[in-house]
């Protein structure tokens, strides 16, 4: 059987989005158009490797990815309320919240909060698009990480990190909101969560990956991951 074999360089093929830039500019916000495209360029280089030349063009495969991602984006601004509803059954027989202590879930934070629709509007703007896909897949199937990642076509471990990433973002905005309902400064560190090393990470903020990592007793790779959270997490807290 012959396999078939890429023909065209990533980057090239990341270039192509700009091609249907018209597209998206007639089926999103004006604000969104930059992000759709350059989330699309993202997942382009990253599944660049699965280009069949067989079943197509690479402006057909690229256009595929354009039109998913201006699907999520609608997706992700009309969900707004609708979520609220699809994940009641999702979040019934969820952990309990954080106040008791324990890490709560992420979606049964944003449907218990009072003050749903300015929850999920925060976080569904901190979360990337990939994260967002993954909220809504929860909310649409048994809540399984392995059914998420059958229906995204990803590894299951893709799926947890995603979901575990929205877990501390949505963390990071219950505080926040708390903060500023309390009338109270909403400061970063405050607003960390205290499971899963930010706090510590951050505290070495000025002190270089490799330095961090060897005191925390951490891999490289996960100091530098949760440092691009923290940092997603400190724009969370500018906002509110």
């Amino acid at each position: 059987m012959m396999s078939h074999t890429l023909v065209v360089h990533p980057g090239e093929m990341a270039a192509l989005v700009g091609r249907w830039e018209t597209f998206v500019r007639t089926r999103v916000l004006p604000h969104e158009v930059d992000d759709v495209l350059q989330a699309a360029r993202e997942v382009v280089l990253t599944r660049a490797s699965q280009y069949d030349p067989r079943r197509g063009e690479p402006g057909a495969f690229v256009f595929g990815i354009v039109r998913m991602t201006v699907k999520l984006t609608v997706s992700r601004r009309k969900s707004l309320w609708q979520l609220t509803t699809n994940l009641d059954h999702y979040v019934e027989n969820s952990m309990s919240d954080a106040s008791k202590g324990v890490q709560g879930d992420p979606l049964a934070f944003l449907v218990e909060n009072q003050n749903v629709a300015e929850w999920v509007s925060v976080v569904s703007a901190a979360a990337s698009t990939f994260e967002w896909q993954v909220v809504l897949a929860f909310a649409e199937t048994d809540g399984s990480s392995a059914v998420v990642a059958e229906a995204l076509d990803v590894p299951a471990s893709t799926v947890r990190a995603a979901r575990s990433r929205v877990a501390a973002l949505v963390q990071t905005v219950r505080a926040a909101l708390q903060a500023r309902d309390d009338g109270i400064p909403v400061v970063l560190q405050r607003c960390l969560p205290p499971e899963g090393g930010f706090r510590e990470v951050f505290e070495l903020w000025d002190t270089d990956v490799d330095a961090t990592a060897e005191r925390l007793r951490l891999s490289q790779a996960t100091v530098r991951r949760t440092r691009a959270l923290i940092k997603r997490m400190s724009e969370v807290v500018a906002s509110v």
